[in-house]
């Protein structure tokens, strides 16, 4: 039943995807910046595309926390989690967007750069090297898998993800994850512990990684933005991982984002680069980055992260991905009829 069920949310955004593969963003409503209540994610979400691809409503329960004698689902341990300093550091990553050492792409266009949760093709990899596999050096190889990008533990946080499986050695665990639904699906477990902002865990894929396993920033301007297809209980930011160099050295955690909206059934949003935009609580020296932040960004991006972050709720906040793609791939969205 809950492989039918995921499966049926599934469909409706592949379908939804696919019917407007023949559009352009000719009508695509101008970014509009807003303030949001969150101290993370600063971005309006009337700036972004959106079209909602299904009614079907997700129920909320508590059972979903590890805690509880009659869950299905099972808190991930500490070994599970990769921090930041694991997946988004990058010696070579250079704060000038102009830099050398970041591959390049030459397509124009990355109309096949779509990723479909029910694709038993794919896996748990989004195809980032279709648009630029030409043009990348020998020594870089794509990326692209989904996995545990950051959690708030080095600041005293304790928060967590609870997959919707339980993992057995020898197995993928995000393997196992998509295909008990079709997708990237869990509860994020948010836990302050001693923190003194809202507790937050964020999911998504590094780009690209040299011959020594480190990450490298890639240039996907021909992306155009990112189109997404999700359901969450809590408000999502979408974030532009830039690596540890520009985002802890220079803006000081405030990383290009855009906010999304909290929704119980899946919808689809597209977010031109334009419409990323640098936190408004940063003051500091933000080195050019608070203009045309997003463009910047796609020039040496390292990876894409779906940050989840609120006050910490009893039974956690459900949330499921089913779509990812590139702006361009055909996949953006008119903003007429949306709510």
């Amino acid at each position: 039943m809950k492989k039918n069920f995921f499966g049926g949310l599934v469909g409706f955004s592949a379908l939804a995807l696919i019917a407007c593969a023949d559009d352009n963003g000719a009508n695509v409503i101008d970014p509009i910046a807003g303030d949001s209540s969150s101290s993370v994610i600063e971005q309006s979400s009337s700036s972004i595309v959106e079209e909602s691809s299904s009614s079907v409503t997700v129920e909320s329960s508590s059972s979903a926390i590890a805690e509880s004698s009659s869950s299905s689902f099972e808190l991930s341990s500490s070994d599970e989690v990769s921090s930041s300093s694991q997946d988004n550091s990058s010696s070579s990553l250079q704060s000038d967007p102009s830099s050398s050492s970041i591959a390049k792409s030459s397509v124009s266009e990355c109309r096949g750069l779509i990723w479909f949760g029910n694709d038993p093709e794919e896996g748990v990899r989004v195809p980032v090297e279709t648009c630029a596999e030409s043009s990348w050096p020998k020594n870089v190889v794509a990326d692209g898998v989904w996995r545990i990008m950051e959690t708030d533990g080095e600041d005293g946080g304790k928060s967590s993800i609870v997959w919707p499986v339980e993992f057995v050695d020898g197995i993928d665990t995000m393997a196992a994850v998509k295909d008990s639904c079709y997708g990237i699906c869990g509860t994020a477990a948010l836990d302050k512990g001693s923190l003194t902002y809202n507790p937050f865990v964020s999911i998504g894929f590094t780009l690209a990684r040299d011959g020594s396993g480190n990450s490298v920033p890639v240039d996907v301007s021909n992306w155009g933005g990112i189109c997404i297809s999700y359901m969450s209980e809590v408000s999502p930011s979408l974030e532009l991982d830039l690596g540890d160099s520009v985002n802890t050295k220079v803006l000081n955690y405030a990383v290009p984002s855009a906010g999304l909206t909290k929704v119980s059934s899946v919808t689809s949003k597209c977010i031109p680069w334009s419409s990323f935009r640098i936190p408004s609580w940063f003051n500091g020296d933000d080195r050019g980055w608070k203009d045309d932040t997003g463009a910047k960004a796609a020039k040496q991006l390292v990876g894409v992260r779906i940050r989840l972050q609120e006050k910490p709720k009893n039974g956690g906040y459900k949330f499921y991905i089913t779509t990812i793609s590139a702006y361009n791939s055909g996949a953006a969205f008119y903003a007429a009829g949306s709510d």
